[in-house]
C-alpha cells in the first residue's frame, strides 16, 4: 500500500511539475504589471500601513525566539517591498518579485547542480533594503530567484519543457541587476509564430524544393541583415517557394530593395515583383521607385519578365507611363516570342490598368483567330508554335478585349468554342468573368451560355455575394428566363443573402426584374431585408429597389412605407426626383408625392437647376396619374399642385417634338387623356396627333417598348370616344398603323400596362443588365463598385436581335398580370360551378373581364332586359393608396378609364371585386357566396 501512494505521489509531482516551473517563473511579471497599473497614489496610500505592518512584524521578532527564515521576517520583507514603487529597466522586463524569493520547489526536484542555491538558508531579494536592520543589503548571486539559467526538471521528467519557456526565463530579471540592452544597430525583428525550422520543415515536404536554403541562415534576423540583390531575391523567391509569408522581413527586405535600387536591374525586379505578388506583399511604393530602372533595364527581360512586370503595376492599379510605355515598346518589339497563354495575361494587364493599345491587340486579335480550339485541330506543325489556351487563359482573353472595348466577331466566336472545350475547368469566378464579357460585347453565343448557366447551377455555392450577382445579371441580359440556374439562385437565396450588400441586393431585384421572372419566394427573401437593413440603404439603393418593383409590378406596402420613411428627397437630384415620382406612380402610390413635389419646387425655383422638357413630362405624366389633377379628391393647396401648374406653363410654351421621347410623348398624351374634363391645361388631341406624326416614321417606331404598345392602344380608344371629326380619323388611322410592326402585348400584359402608367423605354428599366465600358474587372471590389455605379445614359444600345430576345418578349409588371391572370380564372371557376351563363373576355382591346347575363345572376326571367355585368379585378395597381389602410383607397385615373371604356363600347355594368375585400383564405362556398353577394347588391 505504501508502494502504491509512493508511486500515485511521484505521478502526481511528474504531472505538477511543468505548472511548478510556470508559476516560479510568471509571477515576477504579473507582480510588477499589478503594481505599475496600480499607480503610486495605490503605493502613497499603503505606503503608512506597509512601512507600519513592518515595525510591528520587527517588534514581534525581537520578542520571540523565531528564527531569521522565520514567516513573520519573510512577512516583512514582502510589505516593505510592496510599498515602494515599481521601476522597470531600460530593457522593458518586468522584475522578480518578492513572492519568487521565498518559493521553495518540493524536495527531491532539484537536480545536483542546483542544490547550493538552496543551501545557504534563508535568502532576500537583491532589490529590497532590510526593514530589520534598516540597512541596506545585497543578496549574493547564489542566494537570488529564480537564478540566472533556466531551470531545468529532475531527471526524468526532462520531457515535460513547458513551450514558454524562453520566454519565461528572460522575463524574470532583478531589480538590482537591469537586463542587458540590445544594440541600437542590432536588427530587431518580432518573434514569429513560425521559426526557421518550422520553414525548413514546409520545405522538406516537396521535393521540388531546396531544404537547404533554410539551413544556410541562423534565424529570421541574420536574412534581414542581407544587402546583395541575389541573395533578398533568393529569400523571397523560396517563401513564395512555400507560400509563407512575414511581414516584418519583408519590410526590412524592401527597404533594403528601395536603398540600393540602383543595383537592380529589370528581370531582377521582375523576380522579385512576381513572389510579392504571390505572397500580397507588393506595394505601390515600390513599383513607383523601380520605374526608372524598368526603363533602363527592360531590355534584357524576357517575354515572361515583361508579363511578370506588368501584371505588377496592374496589380497595384498603379500607372507610371514611363514604365508603362516602355513595356508597350517591348512588348512590340518582342511580339513574336510571346506564347499565346502569355498574351492573354499581358493582355488583363492592360486591361486592369485601362490602358488600351490598338497596334498591339490587334497582333494579339490576329494570334487569337488563328490558334486551335481543341486537341483534334492541332496539326504537328502548329503544335511546336502554338498553344492550347487553358480556362482561365480563355477567360482573361475575353475580360480584356471586353473590358477595353475591342470587339472583334471572330475572336469572340473563337474564344466561345474554346470556352466550350475547357467549360468544366472553369471557377466560378471565371464563369462570371466570361459570361460578363460576353454581356459587354453583346456577342451571342447560344452553346456557350447554355454551357455557362449549367456550370453556374452546378457551381452555386463558389461564388461570392458579388460574382453570383453578376452572374444573374449577365444571364437577364442575355434573356435566359427559364434556365434553372435562376431557380436555384432563388433557392439558394435565403442563405446566401446574409453576406450580400444592400447595393447586390438591389441588383439583383432588377436583373430578375429584366425577365420578369414571376418568384414570389424571391420577394419574400428580398422584402425582408431591406426592411432590416433600412437604416443603410443610400438614396441611390431606394431608387434602385423602388425601380425593381415598379418594373415587377408588386406594389409591397411595407417596402413602400419604409422607402417612404427613409429616402431623404432633399438629397435627390432632379432625374432621380423624376424617376422616383414615375415610379411610384406605377405601383399607385401617393404618399412621398407632396415631399418629392417639394423637393423639386425647391431645386427649381430656389436652386435655380434647370428642369429639361423630357425630366418635366415624366414627372407631370406621373403626378396626373396619380389624380392631382383632379381638384376634388387632390384639394386645391399642396406642393403637387403648385408643381403641376409649373409644368403645365414649361410644357406648354416650351415643348416640341424633338425634346421628348416618344415614349415621354405617349405617356403625356395618356396622361391628358385620363384627366378630368377642364382639368388639363394641355390639350390632349394636339398630342396626340403629335405621336401619330411620329409614328409615320418607322425609325421612331421602333422606340416603343410592348408596354408603349398598350398604352397606345388605350389612347386609340379615347380617340374613338371623341366626336368623330375628319382629323381625329386621321390620326385614328396613324395610331393604327403605328401599332402594327412590332410585338403586341397579351391580354392580361395589356390589362397591367395600362396601370402600369408611365411607361418606361427599355432602356431606362433594363439598365439592370446594360454594361458600361468599366464594369468587367478582375477582382471582385473594383468590378462591383464599378457595376452600381452604372447610370442608364452610359449604357451601350442594345443591337436589334438581343431587344429582340431580351427585352420585347413581354410586358412589364409580371406580378400585377400574374394576379389579375389567376384571380379572373378563379372566378370564372366560381361562376360555373354555379350554373351562371359567363364569359371571360381577352380581346386585348379591353380590360380582361367576365361578361355575365343579368337574368343568370337574378334567377328573374323579367331580368333579361336589363344590361349585362362586367366583372373585373381590382387589382393592388388599380387602388390609390397612401399606406396599408384600405379607408382612403380610391380608384386610380387608369382604373376608372378601363371602367367607362367598357361601359361606353360594350355597354354593361360593371362590377369591381377589391382585392383587399375578397376572402383570400375562405372556403370555395364562402368565396362563392361573397361574389354572388356582390353581385346582386351592384344589380339591384
Amino acid at each position: 500500500m505504501c508502494a502504491a501512494k509512493l508511486e500515485r505521489t511521484g505521478l502526481a509531482l511528474r504531472n505538477a511539475w511543468p505548472n511548478i516551473k510556470n508559476f516560479a517563473n510568471e509571477q515576477s511579471s504579473n507582480i510588477a504589471q499589478s503594481a505599475t497599473e496600480s499607480g503610486a497614489t495605490f503605493v502613497r496610500k499603503n505606503s503608512n500601513n506597509a512601512q507600519n505592518a513592518a515595525n510591528s512584524a520587527t517588534a514581534n521578532l525581537a520578542s520571540t525566539s523565531v528564527s531569521a527564515p522565520s514567516l513573520v521576517k519573510t512577512f516583512a520583507q514582502r510589505t516593505s517591498a510592496l510599498a515602494r514603487p515599481v521601476e522597470f529597466s531600460n530593457s522593458l522586463q518586468p522584475p522578480s518579485t518578492p513572492w519568487t524569493s521565498v518559493f521553495r520547489p518540493p524536495p527531491g526536484l532539484l537536480a545536483p547542480q542546483q542544490q547550493r542555491h538552496y543551501s545557504a538558508g534563508p535568502v532576500q531579494p537583491a532589490w529590497v533594503s532590510a526593514s530589520v536592520t534598516g540597512e541596506p543589503h545585497l543578496a549574493s548571486e547564489a542566494n537570488v530567484w529564480p537564478p540566472s539559467f533556466p531551470l531545468e526538471p529532475p531527471p526524468g521528467l526532462e520531457g515535460l519543457r513547458p513551450q514558454s519557456d524562453a520566454a519565461s526565463t528572460t522575463g524574470s530579471v532583478g531589480r538590482g541587476k537591469s537586463a542587458p540592452t540590445a544594440n541600437q544597430d542590432e536588427v530587431r525583428i518580432p518573434k514569429s509564430k513560425s521559426s526557421i525550422d518550422e520553414y525548413a520543415k514546409i520545405a522538406a515536404l516537396r521535393e521540388d524544393l531546396n531544404p537547404g536554403f533554410w539551413g544556410s541562415y541562423k534565424d529570421i534576423p541574420s536574412m534581414a541583415k542581407v544587402t546583395e540583390t541575389e541573395e533578398v531575391l533568393r529569400i523571397v523567391e523560396n517563401f513564395a517557394l512555400i507560400h509563407r509569408k512575414h511581414i516584418q522581413l519583408f519590410q526590412r527586405l524592401k527597404n533594403t530593395v528601395l536603398k540600393t535600387m540602383p543595383e537592380w536591374s529589370a528581370p531582377q525586379l521582375a523576380a522579385l515583383c512576381h513572389a510579392w505578388a504571390q505572397l500580397g506583399f507588393l506595394h505601390e511604393d515600390l513599383c513607383i521607385a523601380m520605374a526608372e530602372r524598368v526603363v533602363a533595364t527592360a531590355h534584357d527581360c524576357t517575354p515572361q519578365e515583361l508579363c511578370y512586370l506588368m501584371d505588377a503595376y496592374a496589380t497595384v492599379r498603379c500607372t507610371v507611363p514611363s514604365a508603362i510605355g516602355e513595356l508597350s515598346n517591348q512588348t512590340v518589339l518582342k511580339f513574336e516570342d510571346f506564347t499565346l497563354p502569355q498574351l492573354c495575361h499581358h493582355a488583363s494587364s492592360f486591361a486592369r490598368l485601362n490602358v488600351r493599345h490598338a497596334g498591339l491587340f490587334d497582333a494579339i486579335a490576329e494570334r487569337l483567330v488563328r490558334m486551335p480550339v481543341s486537341e483534334e485541330a492541332l496539326s504537328v506543325e502548329e503544335e511546336e508554335e502554338e498553344e492550347l489556351l487553358s480556362a482561365r487563359d480563355v477567360t482573361l482573353a475575353a475580360y480584356s478585349f471586353s473590358k477595353l472595348g475591342v470587339y472583334d466577331r471572330q475572336v469572340f466566336h473563337k474564344l466561345a468554342a474554346r470556352g466550350n472545350e475547357v467549360i468544366r475547368d472553369l471557377t466560378a469566378r471565371d464563369l462570371q468573368m466570361l459570361a460578363v464579357a460576353f454581356a459587354r460585347m453583346q456577342h451571342h453565343d447560344e452553346l456557350l451560355l447554355d454551357n455557362l448557366s449549367t456550370q453556374a447551377h452546378r457551381r452555386i455555392a463558389q461564388f461570392n455575394s458579388s460574382s453570383l450577382v453578376l452572374m444573374v445579371r449577365s444571364v437577364a441580359f442575355f434573356g435566359l428566363r427559364d434556365h434553372p440556374f435562376l431557380t436555384r439562385v432563388v433557392a439558394q437565396l435565403p442563405r446566401a443573402i446574409l453576406s450580400f450588400r444592400p447595393g447586390e441586393v438591389t441588383m439583383l431585384l432588377n436583373s430578375f426584374a429584366a425577365v420578369q421572372v414571376h418568384s414570389p419566394c424571391l420577394m419574400e427573401t428580398i422584402t425582408p431585408f431591406l426592411l432590416e437593413k433600412a437604416r443603410m440603404l443610400t438614396a441611390e439603393d431606394w431608387l434602385s429597389a423602388l425601380r425593381g418593383y415598379s418594373a415587377m409590378g408588386l406594389k409591397d406596402t411595407k417596402f413602400l412605407s419604409a422607402m417612404n420613411l427613409h429616402l431623404d428627397a432633399k438629397k435627390l437630384t432632379l432625374p432621380q426626383l423624376s424617376a422616383a415620382m414615375v415610379d411610384c406612380s406605377r405601383l399607385s402610390f401617393s404618399a412621398p408625392s407632396e415631399q418629392l413635389a417639394e423637393a423639386v419646387l425647391t431645386r427649381v425655383t430656389a436652386q435655380r437647376i434647370h428642369c429639361s422638357d423630357e425630366t418635366a413630362a415624366q414627372m407631370f405624366s406621373a403626378l396626373a396619374l396619380l389624380g392631382h389633377l383632379d381638384p376634388v379628391r387632390s384639394g386645391e393647396a399642396g406642393f403637387a399642385k403648385q408643381l403641376l401648374a409649373q409644368l403645365s406653363l414649361q410644357l406648354g410654351s416650351n415643348m416640341t417634338d424633338s425634346t421628348l421621347t416618344l415614349m415621354s410623348h405617349i405617356n403625356l398624351c395618356y396622361a391628358a387623356l385620363l384627366a378630368p374634363p377642364g382639368a388639363s391645361p394641355l390639350d390632349a388631341f394636339a398630342l396626340s396627333k403629335g405621336v401619330a406624326a411620329r409614328l409615320r416614321d418607322s425609325s421612331s417606331s421602333s422606340e416603343v417598348s410592348v408596354e408603349g404598345r398598350a398604352l397606345l392602344g388605350a389612347v386609340l380608344q379615347a380617340l374613338r370616344l371623341m366626336p368623330w371629326n375628319h382629323p381625329a380619323h386621321h390620326t385614328e388611322r396613324a395610331l393604327v398603323e403605328g401599332l402594327r410592326p412590332g410585338t403586341r402585348p397579351t391580354a392580361y400584359g395589356a390589362t397591367s400596362a395600362c396601370h402600369l402608367a408611365p411607361c418606361l423605354p427599355p432602356q431606362a428599366w433594363s439598365s439592370s443588365v446594360s454594361w458600361t465600358n468599366s464594369q468587367c474587372s478582375d477582382d471582385d471590389s473594383s468590378s462591383w463598385e464599378e457595376a452600381s455605379t452604372a447610370t442608364p445614359s452610359d449604357s451601350l444600345s442594345l443591337s436589334s436581335d438581343m431587344q429582340a430576345t431580351a427585352f420585347d418578349t413581354r410586358c412589364n409588371g409580371i406580378f400585377a398580370t400574374e394576379e389579375v391572370e389567376s384571380a379572373m380564372s378563379e372566378l370564372q371557376a366560381l361562376l360555373v360551378d354555379r350554373d351562371i351563363d359567363s364569359e371571360l373576355i381577352t380581346d386585348g382591346e379591353h380590360q380582361v373581364h367576365i361578361a355575365i347575363k343579368a337574368s343568370s345572376i337574378t334567377g328573374r326571367e323579367s331580368d333579361s332586359d336589363k344590361r349585362d355585368v362586367a366583372l373585373i379585378w381590382g387589382s393592388s395597381l388599380h387602388y390609390i393608396s397612401a399606406d396599408d389602410s384600405t379607408l382612403n383607397m380610391r380608384l386610380s385615373p387608369s382604373a376608372e378609364f378601363q371602367i367607362a371604356m367598357l361601359r361606353a363600347t360594350k355597354n354593361l355594368d360593371v362590377v369591381v371585386i377589391p382585392h383587399w375585400w375578397w376572402p383570400v383564405h375562405a372556403s370555395k362556398e364562402g368565396k362563392t357566396q361573397a361574389m354572388m353577394r356582390l353581385l346582386t347588391e351592384r344589380s339591384e
